[in-house]
């Protein structure tokens, strides 16, 4: 038996609540934009980021990711690892409550993950907890959810009976699928949980208000959450398709600005995110199911062409898969040479107008049409581009109802997340396997190998042409503290910000 006790989070919440007795109550209050409203404030269905971010606000889970990225215990309070029974076994902290007062327990995340595989719940990610015990089979409807390798032994202890020892389970407990739910709670919103602010039971450090649709969101401190004692006193989400403007930090209007912009004016900046923008094909449509149809395409793009034309902090990309795949190159010949096999391999002699979807507003779609204009003079392969709300968009995009899509991904630094997110919207086995199996490894060697493998499938299939790169920066003053962020997580923190 592996005995193991994270304490530094709980030292570091300990001084925490010592500072904020010091310095008296935390009254801070953050405004902050978000680009369009949330899908849902469930956790188990949360797919947006800005769903996410709320999420990352108003639950904790068992364990949490620190914003130098390694991971800390949160609710729980101490786990124990037993490798050869491939179970971890929590014990929660004493005390825990919901929103409403009602006892948090361990059987609080038992409910959670049954809702997890159960598909009507339709949750996001959840082939990356299949090292749990029979979840694929319950997922499938094989076995029943009783069977699932997740149990309470009494209110405070938990226990994962995993098919495998995965390598990085404690990072999987901080996702915001795996957040607790209380099922009379639940129960009781009769299909209408997290679609409105009384419809969500929360156990994080802010709870929800007042949600006006299209507007805004208004969150006040939690009481019963176990940041209470130095948490923000409010929290204003406002909904607006020009969130990442520089004017509403400048302005006062906006605590915190994450933008592709360079702001000058003495404010506390980082990099939020990489991130790679591409065309997507949707190989489950004719004509993009045929490879040489798709490579026709890929050699036709002239990603010189948009190099002069891309925003301040866009940057072609020419590396992405760089050693591991030719076809990626602009050589118009060849391009001729392939459409005219597609057309053979289709029994056509024309292809009608792709339409490619993208994001309203989205800033580099000016210098995106540079490229695309060689499709049309060398392969007369004319286009029609629909700019969606962000809603539409990834509807549209889930839902495949679409030719081309222009989508942006991470870019971390083992492609793990931006592999994971372009395999959410492929219909491609092997991607989607070797995916999966990464996340059920044993061992980080293994996992790398099926990483990598997946990424050599991907250049090779040729379903995702990338084009350009972007940063996109954080910017708050320099008086607000504690703000924690990540764009691998979809979440900005307040949950320890003052100012």
């Amino acid at each position: 038996m592996i005995k193991k006790n994270i304490i530094f989070l709980l030292v570091f919440i300990t001084f925490l609540t010592s500072f904020s007795s010091c310095k008296g109550e935390n009254k801070s209050e953050f405004i902050h934009y978000i680009s369009s409203e949330p899908s849902t404030l469930d956790p188990q269905t949360a797919k947006d980021d800005n769903s996410k971010l709320i999420v990352a606000n108003t639950f904790d889970g068992l364990t949490v990711m620190a914003q130098d990225g390694s991971v800390a215990l949160n609710l729980a309070e101490s786990y124990e690892y037993h490798p050869n029974d491939k179970t971890y076994e929590f014990r929660l902290r004493e005390g825990l409550k919901w929103a409403n007062g009602t006892e948090l327990t361990a059987n609080d995340f038992v409910f959670a993950f049954k809702r997890i595989f159960d598909k009507k719940t339709k949750a996001e990610g959840v082939e990356v907890f299949y090292c749990i015990k029979n979840s694929k089979q319950v997922y499938d409807g094989e076995l029943s959810s009783e069977l699932l390798g997740i149990k309470a032994l009494d209110n405070n202890t938990l226990v994962f009976e995993l098919d495998y020892n995965y390598h990085s389970f404690l990072e999987l407990l901080s996702l915001p699928i795996a957040m607790p739910c209380n099922e009379e709670f639940f129960n009781g919103t009769k299909g209408k949980y997290g679609l409105e602010s009384d419809t969500i039971l929360i156990n994080g450090a802010f709870e929800p208000y007042a949600w006006y649709h299209g507007e805004a969101l208004y969150f006040k401190r939690n009481n019963n959450s176990i940041h209470s004692n130095y948490s923000p006193k409010l929290l204003t989400l406002f909904i607006n398709e020009d969130y990442a403007s520089a004017d509403l930090l400048l302005s006062g209007s906006n605590d915190v600005v994450v933008t592709e912009d360079l702001i000058n004016d003495g404010f506390v900046s980082d990099v939020y995110s990489k991130r790679v923008f591409g065309l997507l094909f949707n190989t489950d449509r004719e004509p993009y199911t045929n490879l040489n149809f798709r490579k026709a395409l890929s050699f036709a793009f002239n990603r010189e062409s948009i190099s002069d034309n891309l925003p301040y902090g866009y940057k072609i990309n020419t590396d992405l898969f760089s050693g591991i795949s030719d076809n990626y190159s602009y050589d118009v010949n060849l391009a001729k040479d392939y459409l005219d096999k597609a057309y053979i391999e289709l029994d056509v002699n024309k292809i009608s107008r792709p339409k490619i979807i993208c994001k309203k507003n989205e800033k580099s779609l000016d210098a995106l049409m540079f490229a695309l204009q060689y499709w049309q003079e060398n392969l007369n392969i004319y286009f029609i581009v629909e700019a969606l709300d962000s809603n539409e968009y990834y509807s549209r995009l889930e839902n495949k109802d679409y030719d081309v899509a222009l989508v942006d991904y991470i870019l971390e630094d083992n492609k793990i997340s931006f592999l994971q997110d372009v395999s959410r919207s492929l219909n491609n086995e092997k991607i989607s396997y070797n995916v999966s199996e990464y996340f059920l490894s044993d061992s980080l060697e293994k996992a790398k190998i099926l990483r990598d493998d997946a990424y050599k499938t991907l250049a090779e299939e040729l379903v995702f042409i990338p084009a350009y790169n972007n940063e996109r920066y954080i910017y708050y003053n320099d008086d607000i503290k504690g703000l924690e962020y990540s764009a691998k997580n979809s979440y900005i923190r307040f949950v320890n910000a003052s100012k």
